[in-house]
């Protein structure tokens, strides 16, 4: 994931529990690298998002389609 491109990490597929569709954000959650309510990180630019959940974390993504981006990461899950 990279935003603004200034931030950006890596989350490994096997590291991955959970990957959803998320909200959509806006000026209250702000843009960039963001420390969200309840523990997540945000890489966030404004509008729909993917939300990714692995052991003990989660990240909020923004991207232009969280639905083919839901189907895309799902297909390299294993199990």
């Amino acid at each position: 994931m990279r935003v603004a491109g200034l931030f950006s990490t890596k989350i490994a597929y096997k590291e991955i529990t959970v990957v959803s569709t998320g909200p959509s954000t806006g000026i209250r959650e702000g843009m960039g690298l963001r420390v969200l309510p309840g523990g997540g990180t945000g890489y966030l630019v404004g509008g729909p998002t993917v939300r990714i959940q692995g052991a003990g974390t989660w990240l909020l993504v923004s991207c232009a389609d969280p639905e083919a981006a839901v189907v895309r990461i799902r297909a390299h899950l294993s199990g």
